[in-house]
């Protein structure tokens, strides 16, 4: 007579956040999303941004967020057309594909490609200049403004709840925008930091 296995441990859903990772430019591989900035060997592509990792009472908050956004904006993004797709699927950032809570985030600054041989100095050169400031206790709070922000190539957009201004958030950016000009990399303007909940 055969027995039932035992459940897997509740820690074995986490080892896997999301599905494997395939490096490639077929937008086939990722979901229907082009890449705007390709693979290049020697370059490190890189992003400066704030964690938030939400607790179980936001991530429902969260996500029931999405859906109304999504049902509320559907019917007008199809009518003018604003991306480059006629299939509009919203995807959320809450969830994994394996249902699991992933962690958002505030964006410092855009994509970055980093050399290889730079990477370390990048990274320490980052830290120093932001750490004293990231000490501040930082008061992030959602406005009450919803926003439909588009990649530079228009062929991804991303539905994004927008924070109130915070002076030492601010700093952050103004820190990691010095790091960039120093690097030669490109600032961050974005003048209305926010954490991005969901994408099509």
């Amino acid at each position: 007579k055969k027995e039932d296995l035992p459940p897997l441990p509740a820690k074995f859903w986490d080892l896997y956040p999301s599905k494997p990772r395939i490096v490639s430019t077929d937008s086939s591989f990722h979901d229907g999303k082009i890449r705007v900035n390709s693979h290049v060997d020697g370059l490190w592509p890189s992003h400066v941004y704030l964690e938030w990792v939400p607790n179980p009472e936001s991530v429902k908050t969260l996500s029931a967020c999405l859906d109304y956004v999504t049902q509320s904006l559907t019917a007008a993004i199809i009518k003018n057309r604003a991306i480059k797709t006629t299939d509009i699927q919203v995807r959320t950032l809450v969830h994994s594909e394996l249902d699991v809570d992933l962690p958002l985030h505030v964006s410092l600054s855009d994509s970055i490609m980093i050399p290889a041989n730079k990477k370390g100095l990048f990274k320490s050169a980052m830290i120093s200049a932001c750490e004293k400031i990231a000490r501040n206790k930082l008061d992030l709070k959602f406005s009450a403004i919803t926003r439909i922000y588009l990649n530079k190539t228009k062929t991804r957009a991303f539905i994004a709840l927008v924070l109130n201004e915070d002076v030492h958030l601010s700093n952050l950016i103004k820190q990691v925008n010095h790091i960039c000009r120093t690097f030669k990399k490109p600032e961050f303007h974005d003048l209305q930091p926010h954490i991005s909940i969901g994408w099509f």
